[in-house]
């Protein structure tokens, strides 16, 4: 069960990351095009 619990926090944290990184770059595409 504890074991699960790891699997599910670690898949949030990669999931929460690459969100991250997504934002970022629209982010400097939007600085780019202004």
């Amino acid at each position: 069960m504890r074991n699960k619990f790891f699997e599910i926090v670690e898949f949030l944290m990669i999931i929460i990351s690459s969100k991250d990184v997504i934002l970022r770059k629209t982010k400097e595409e939007e600085i780019m095009d202004n």
